[in-house]
């Protein structure tokens, strides 16, 4: 069985989750809609150390606030539980985070913060549900307001950090609902550039630490397109791609991540599978 999740909208995050049917009783592919938990949210822990004019200043802080978002995660179960896991991107769009620094002279407030995480990337599911998806490229951009009235800065800087790290969640069904949560990510740290240093700095470093563990999804199970393996809700030639790739012939045993392309009752990709698949192509 392989399953897909989209999820849209955090914060009311609405998301989307896929399953679609593939193989008989064991494999299969479908989509469900899915939509946040009421009350999710993320924290931030920002640390900065900088050099000006009148010596190092540094200091850490935290705030919490509100998350919109979406992802498309694909997952592949076997019977009983689900085995593997395969995101496609991760977007979370944040409230505004306010930040205050060295007893009140300086404060950091962020906006139009986004952390995405694009793919395809793999990771397998735990007995638990838990899963690692190692070297995850990471990216947070935004916009900063920087205000100190000691320091004479009154300045809006982009925040454009980036990180190549894991990420762990846990996804785990429970009588027809798939739930996703206990979102763990890296460290993300931002050099400023020289060219967009506030004036009388000459080095700003930021540090960001994000705990998503208070933010759940979940969503029913509800039937999708058999084959479509980027679940786009259509088999075209990027399904076609993937199929000629997991393509092995009869009783060649598949990888994993190739059950999408299996469209018969038996357990590997051949010419019954291609059959099928041509005859119920749609296009791009």
């Amino acid at each position: 069985m392989l399953d897909t999740v989209l999820i849209p909208r955090v914060g009311r995050l609405t998301v989307a989750l896929g399953l679609a049917v593939v193989a008989g009783p064991v494999w299969a592919q479908s989509n469900a809609s899915m939509t946040t938990d009421p009350g999710s949210t993320i924290a931030l822990t920002v640390g900065f150390e900088a050099m000006t004019d009148s010596g190092p200043i540094s200091g850490v802080d935290t705030d919490s606030t509100n998350v919109e978002g979406m992802a498309l995660i694909t997952v592949f179960p076997t019977e009983p539980s689900f085995t593997h896991c395969r995101v496609h991107s991760l977007t979370m769009a944040l409230g505004t985070i306010e930040l205050v620094y060295l007893f009140y002279t300086f404060q950091a407030t962020f906006t139009d913060l986004v952390i995405e995480s694009t793919g395809p990337f793999d990771g397998t599911i735990g007995g638990t549900g838990d899963v690692t998806f190692a070297t995850t490229p990471l990216r947070i951009t935004g916009s900063v307001h920087l205000y100190s009235s000691v320091f004479g800065i009154d300045e809006t800087l982009p925040v454009d950090a980036t990180s190549s790290e894991p990420i762990g969640v846990r996804l785990r069904e429970s009588a027809g609902t798939v739930i996703l949560d206990e979102i763990t990510m890296p460290s993300v740290d931002w050099v400023v550039p020289p060219e967009l240093l506030p004036a009388g700095f000459s080095s700003l470093n930021v540090t960001v630490d994000a705990d998503a563990s208070s933010i759940v999804f979940r969503g029913p199970y509800a039937p999708a397109v058999p084959g479509d393996s980027d679940a786009d809700d259509d088999l075209d030639l990027a399904d076609f791609a993937r199929f000629m790739s997991c393509f092995g012939g009869l009783d060649q045993p598949v990888d994993i991540f190739c059950t999408t392309s299996m469209l018969d009752e038996d357990n590997d990709v051949d010419l019954d599978d291609f059959g099928e698949f041509w005859s119920a192509l749609t296009g791009p």
